[in-house]
């Protein structure tokens, strides 16, 4: 779509190709002169003086790489069309969370396409003057289009709610808004692990979460087993630990690393609460720093927790690479049954790659194209 510039109407014959084709308008050719109302969402952008070409730039990409329409410049700051409530915030907040001297009102309503390619209407009265009474870095958007958004969005945080009166439109029920710490995150974690800190990153395991979770309640220890790198910590620390209120549940995560049992000592099973979950990560680990003569009073010492009735509301977990289960029949000599309860994680599906890849840029306020997933 051609660029329009401040104060410039587009050709008439040019205008009549863009009402053709354009996606805002549905497929009907409308004809040169006449009318159309529609029912849109409005952005009205504030921008301070201070701001230049490069940043106005930005805000015109930020609009176009949403969907939506930019129809009007000024030179305080600029108007754009979105069909959805969603984008347009995603918009406002990358812009507010971006630029400083910026400042954005949204409004939901009916509006009126102009044979000069403009938009007219109460809705863009009211998005204007809920943006003047933001400050810079606040968004400000109406209740009417409070109610369209999902109240759970990882990349806003709803501030306050309330009614304020608009010059010239009078009281208007209103919610101010700002960007959350995740709008300017990294979405993916790449070839790193997820932490328990990762939680609101973490996609597409859903499944896998509830059913260990449900083995630890039939049974007081499972045996997580998979391929090298097909997730098994990030299931544990993002996954499994952030689906416990640690109010309640005591997690203790452990390693195989300088001296097991010295570890084991220092363990406190008397705390208060309803549960203790005892987690060892990278279990291959004991095979592969310590001899099999060191390892026997090692795994002696963890049957016997195991086994102990007084320790009954003490779960545990033992994560480690697949090929390494021949290992765990140690464990058998003092705990027969010890590889009874096994967990086997799996690559990812491909409807739950997907959700790795669209969830966390959605929480990020980032869209990713379908003809990507």
């Amino acid at each position: 779509m051609p660029k329009v510039h401040p104060g410039e109407r587009l050709p008439r014959g040019l205008l009549f190709s863009l009402l053709e084709r354009s996606p805002y308008l549905g497929r009907e050719a409308r004809p040169v002169g006449v009318l159309r109302s529609d029912y849109r969402t409005i952005l009205s952008l504030g921008c301070d003086s201070s701001l230049g070409q490069a940043e106005k730039a930005l805000l015109t990409r930020l609009i176009e790489d949403q969907g939506g329409w930019l129809f009007r410049r000024e030179l305080e700051g600029m108007w754009a069309s979105f069909p959805g409530p969603l984008s347009a915030l995603r918009v406002a907040l990358h812009g507010v969370a971006r630029l400083d001297g910026v400042r954005g009102g949204l409004h939901l309503g009916n509006v009126t396409l102009t044979a000069e390619g403009d938009l007219l209407g109460h809705t863009l009265s009211v998005a204007k003057r809920l943006e003047t009474r933001c400050s810079w870095g606040q968004v400000r958007i109406s209740a009417e289009l409070f109610q369209h958004l999902p109240q759970d969005l990882a990349f806003a945080e709803f501030l306050s709610e309330g009614e304020i009166v608009l010059k010239g439109i009078g009281a208007l029920g209103s919610v101010l808004v700002s960007p959350s710490s995740l709008l300017n995150q990294r979405p993916y974690k790449f070839l790193d692990a997820y932490g328990v800190h990762d939680e609101s990153l973490f996609f597409g395991r859903s499944r896998e979460v509830r059913q260990l979770k449900e083995m630890l309640q039939q049974h007081r220890w499972v045996t997580v087993l998979g391929r090298s790198g097909v997730g098994k910590s990030s299931l544990l620390a993002a996954g499994l630990f952030a689906s416990y209120d640690p109010q309640q549940t005591v997690i203790h995560r452990m390693r195989c690393l300088s001296d097991p049992l010295q570890a084991l000592a220092a363990l406190d099973f008397s705390a208060s609460c309803q549960g203790i979950l005892v987690v060892f990560d990278q279990f291959e680990e004991l095979f592969v720093r310590f001899s099999s003569t060191q390892r026997r009073p090692i795994v002696q010492a963890l049957s016997q927790f195991l086994q102990d009735e007084a320790l009954d509301h003490v779960g545990w977990i033992f994560s480690l690479r697949e090929d390494f289960l021949a290992e765990m029949s140690e464990f058998e000599e003092f705990v027969p049954v010890f590889l009874d309860s096994r967990f086997r994680l799996t690559n990812l599906s491909r409807a739950q790659a997907r959700e790795c890849i669209v969830g966390p840029a959605d929480g990020c306020g980032l869209v990713v194209e379908e003809a990507l997933v």
